[in-house]
Order: structure tokens, then sequence, then C-alpha cells
């Protein structure tokens, strides 16, 4: 008898545990979905492993390491796709194909790093019917990027209040932003915890959470849910980016820089130009001082022999004072006169 009582206090004990397991994202189950892991931190990462299920009865999925390559169960090799394996990759996430009911259930992603340690998220898979938002927001929140966003709510049913917990609804999928409660304190989701505050001091009738360092990726809707003896009671939350403060800005260095790009390139074009006209310009005087000559004859020079002994010119009429120059295409070469001796 002693040990059946045993036994019931170790079943109550570990379904305490499984119903209580911190879960930093819900997923709802798809013929094809995403199981997000990503690392935060910036240490080196030596190994990765998917497992499924909760207490003993835990599936090795996979494990990957950065000199080892992946292994797969052999349950999962024609279901999912992991192709990080680089020790340089944050990364981690699984594809699941044709799914199934069965594969509903919690899966750990532990990325094992240097020197930081082991750092897991665990993802939940739930049926379509587990999964939605049935309330509407009742506050609309907009902040500018690089800004700290501060949420606030407060419950008002009156009865005592037992755990708080704020969540991220994007798409299928919920993530756990920060919890409080009375047995485990505060308690951060895993992609949060860089840059997460929460203030739940005793478990009061109020919360509040700051975002710090907000960008486009913090859009969505948020959801503040009070957990109390006689129900809970849910607030949700609407953030937005204001993307035009980033068109400003961005639109003027565009602009400019087209600006500039273009001037840049009218110049060098300008330049091209005038380079080329000048070396032909340059090329036409040459080619004329080397094939140009007069037509009146050629004078002896103080060595008694013209420049081209060989080619007779003829004299113009002695009453004629004009002159012409003559251009004719001509080899580029010269010939110099003999010396005298």
């Amino acid at each position: 008898m002693d040990y059946l009582i045993a036994l019931v206090i170790i079943l109550q004990i570990y379904e305490t545990t499984v119903m209580e397991t911190p879960v930093d994202t819900t997923i709802k189950l798809t013929e094809s979905m995403v199981l997000e892991c990503v690392y935060p931190g910036t240490g080196k990462v030596t190994q990765v492993s998917w497992v499924k299920g909760t207490g003993p009865q835990k599936v090795t999925v996979l494990v990957a390491d950065s000199i080892h390559g992946v292994h797969i169960d052999t349950m999962y090799k024609e279901k999912v796709d992991f192709a990080n394996v680089s020790s340089s990759s944050r990364d981690m996430s699984l594809q699941f194909h044709r799914t199934s009911a069965a594969d509903m259930g919690y899966y750990y992603c532990s990325v094992h790093t240097f020197p930081d340690g082991i750092w897991e998220k665990v993802i939940k898979v739930v049926q379509s019917d587990d999964f939605g938002v049935a309330v509407a927001a009742l506050h609309h929140v907009f902040a500018e990027p690089g800004q700290n966003v501060t949420f606030s709510c407060q419950y008002t049913l009156g009865s005592k209040v037992k755990q708080v917990t704020w969540e991220k609804i994007r798409g299928g999928q919920i993530d756990t932003i920060a919890s409080c409660n009375l047995s485990d304190g505060k308690i951060y989701g895993s992609d949060y915890k860089a840059r997460m505050l929460v203030d739940c001091p005793n478990l009061t009738d109020s919360s509040t959470v700051v975002i710090q360092n907000v960008s486009t990726i913090d859009e969505g809707l948020y959801h503040c849910r009070f957990d109390a003896d006689t129900g809970n009671q849910t607030f949700v939350m609407n953030l937005t980016i204001n993307k035009e403060i980033m068109h400003h800005l961005f639109i003027p260095l565009v602009a400019g820089g087209g600006g500039l790009l273009l001037l840049f390139i009218l110049i060098t074009i300008i330049t091209v130009c005038l380079v080329k006209r000048k070396r032909k310009k340059k090329k036409k005087m040459q080619l004329k001082v080397k094939c140009k000559f007069s037509t009146r004859p050629q004078t002896m020079n103080s060595y008694g022999r013209p420049t081209y002994p060989d080619k007779k010119v003829k004299a113009r009429a002695p009453g004629s004072s004009q002159t012409e120059d003559i251009y004719v295409n001509c080899p580029d070469f010269s010939r110099k006169p003999k010396m005298k001796i």
C-alpha cells in the first residue's frame, strides 16, 4: 500500500511538472511548419539537438555537429529538413513536411555553445482548435525604431492573481515574452531575455513590460493574461512601428546619393570626351607638321642640299606672292639630310 501511495505521489508530481513546463513558443499544427530556433548569443555553436516529448518519453529528432554533420532519427528522415550545421550560423530552425496529429507535443531545441554553455528553447505544437485570439486589441501603441516601448495592464476582477503572462501573436505562432508566478518568480522567453524588462512584484493586480530597442520585427499583437483563482482576464495591445521616420531619413539619402552619382557620371563623360577631343586635335596637329610643305622652291640650307633631294619642286611664277599649303597623307617617317664633309 505504501508503494502505491508513493507511486501516486510520483505520478502527481510528474503530471504537475508536465503541465507547468515553461513554453517559449506555441505553434499551430499545419501540413508544413517551421519550428524557429535562433540562438541570440555570440558564443561559438558546437552542437545542436532537437528532442520531442516530456519527462522520460523523449525522442531525439536530430543531432547536428559542426564537425561530424547531422544525424536524423529514422522516424523523421523523410519528414524534417535541417540546413544549418555551421558553427558560425545562429539559425537552428527545424522544418516539417507532411505533418500529422502524431507531431503535436513539446519540442526542445538545445544549442551547445562555447563559452556561454547551453541555450534552450521549448516549442509546443497544438491543434488548430487550441490556437486563436478571441479578444480584440483595446490599445494601439505607436513607436519609432530604436525606442523603448512600455506595455501596462491591470487586473480588475478582484480575485487573487496566481500568474501573469505576456505573449506576442504573429500568424500561427504565439511567443512567450515573460511571465511571473508565485513559485518560479520572473521568467523571460528565450528570444527576449536580452532586451526585455518585466515588473510584477508579488503578483499584484498590475503588470508592466518594457521592450528595448524595438524594430519592425516587433510589430504585432501583444497579450497580457492574468490567471487567478476564479478565472483569467486578458488584455490585447497592438504595436505599430512608425516607418515614415525611416522613409524621411532614407529618401533624402537616396535622392542625394542618386544626384551625386548622376553628377559624377556626367562629369566623367564630359572629361572623357574632352580628353579624346584633345588627343585627336594633338594627333592632327602632329600629322600636319610632318606632312605639310609649301609650293615655293626650297632654298638650300647651310649644308648646300635641300631637305628632299629626290623630289623636284615646281616654282611659282615670279609675279605671284601667294603661297598655298598642300596637305597629303604620308607615313610617319623622316629622312635626315646627309652631312656634307
